[in-house]
């Protein structure tokens, strides 16, 4: 099993990818498209798909498209979001990220979602921290905008 291969098991497999469905469309060095198919499941009770399900398919195709260059246990750091429309159709949703910057701790990240007709339902920034080399080192002392705007 290619190390590509493996990393798609492991996402996928995960309870959380399971719990709303997540699977993973393509993924290559760098790039990865996941695929979420909207149910009632996941709506909110304006009949839309609820933002935090939105924001939750952001975050990991951030995820699984950092771990495709660097298999390594990152976390969100912060997430910034923004809605620009809802959806409320039957289909799928589509999450894509692209790595902007990749410092040597934090990495800086842009991810959208789209529907079944390409419409641009979110756009998201975020920043992902690498855990400390030892443990004695302070991950408050990070300068943040420091690594992320170099």
């Amino acid at each position: 099993m290619s190390s590509l291969d493996n990393i798609k098991s492991k996402f996928e497999k995960s309870g959380f990818w399971r719990l709303l469905g997540i699977k993973i469309q393509q993924l290559i060095p760098g790039k990865a498209v996941i695929h979420l198919k909207i149910s009632e499941d996941i709506m909110n009770l304006n009949k839309h798909v609820h933002g935090g399900v939105i924001n939750s398919l952001l975050d990991s195709a951030m995820g699984v498209t950092l771990r495709s260059i660097h298999d390594v246990p990152y976390v969100t750091q912060s997430i910034t979001t923004q809605f620009l429309t809802s959806s409320k159709e039957e289909g799928s949703l589509y999450a894509s990220a692209k790595i902007i910057r990749k410092g040597s701790r934090i990495i800086c990240i842009q991810g959208e979602v789209t529907n079944d007709n390409s419409t641009l339902i979110a756009h998201s920034i975020a920043t992902f921290i690498a855990p400390p080399k030892n443990q004695e080192e302070d991950l408050n002392s990070l300068h943040l905008k420091k690594e992320c705007f170099k």
